[in-house]
């Protein structure tokens, strides 16, 4: 039986009950491999002189499932990063200080992303406006001001401005979590439908992550380790504490 699979891979928070709570997809995933071992002792016989294999002992099982995904969406980032996500509602900043002693070409970061109406004043007794062709953001996220004449002006600066919705992953702030993941997959051979549920899957953070891309959209490369999971374990060959296989029977 021939097989090509391509699908979706959905991920949600392990409950203590062993099932899966709300889950999301992920999104593409252009490579997902799924990984079994066995860990072995093996016994020579101590007979023949040659001290040949005799017997093979088994001590462990495992698995890994490794894949990359494609969507550098929020809840992605959180499993890649340990991460914790949290939004922050536009708002306005008054008075934010920069530093003191800035000439002619040094950039200052502000303390908000995406700013606008940008407004910078000085420390003088009675401060004065700057001009704004004395200054600039600059860069893709309209954080970074560029000071471009700084002359005739009490230093330090204070700026002023207005910022959009954004939200954050703030790495390693989290513990790791153990996922229950689903690959609803399709094989394009004989189009009959396939599922892979891996009960209990814990991820490492993502080891390399390139930051700037040439040729082709940046992945997010995850590795994961099967865990048993007990409760997914009822004793028989119908659950066996890992991941289970599932083909819709031909009609």
């Amino acid at each position: 039986m021939y097989q090509s699979l391509q699908g979706i891979v959905r991920f949600g928070l392990r409950l203590p009950s062993g099932k899966p709570g709300a889950m999301w997809d992920v999104g593409n995933v252009p490579d997902a491999t799924l990984q079994m071992q066995t860990q072995s002792t093996t016994k020579n016989e101590s007979r023949t002189g040659q001290r040949l294999p005799a017997l093979i002992l088994f001590t462990g099982k495992s698995g890994a499932f490794n894949l990359t995904l494609d969507e550098w969406n929020t809840k992605n980032l959180e499993q890649a990063f340990y991460g914790v996500s949290s939004p922050t509602v536009a708002g306005t900043v008054t008075g934010e200080a920069f530093p003191a002693g800035l000439l002619a070409g040094d950039q200052v970061r502000l303390a908000k992303p995406y700013a606008s109406a940008l407004v910078l004043t000085d420390s003088a007794g009675s401060p004065v406006t700057v001009t704004s062709t004395k200054y600039k953001l600059t860069g893709h996220n309209d954080r970074v001001v560029e000071m471009l004449d700084v002359a005739t002006y009490t230093q330090p600066f204070k700026a002023a401005y207005s910022y959009d919705d954004f939200e954050s992953v703030e790495a390693f702030a989290a513990l790791p979590r153990e996922l229950y993941v689903q690959f609803d997959g399709i094989d394009t051979v004989t189009n009959v439908p396939v599922t892979v549920d891996l009960y209990r899957v814990q991820f490492s953070p993502v080891q390399n992550l390139g930051l700037i891309h040439q040729t082709d959209t940046g992945p997010l490369p995850l590795q994961g380790s099967i865990l048993y999971d007990e409760l997914n374990d009822d004793g028989t060959s119908a659950n066996a504490g890992f991941f289970k296989f599932l083909r819709k029977t031909a009609a």
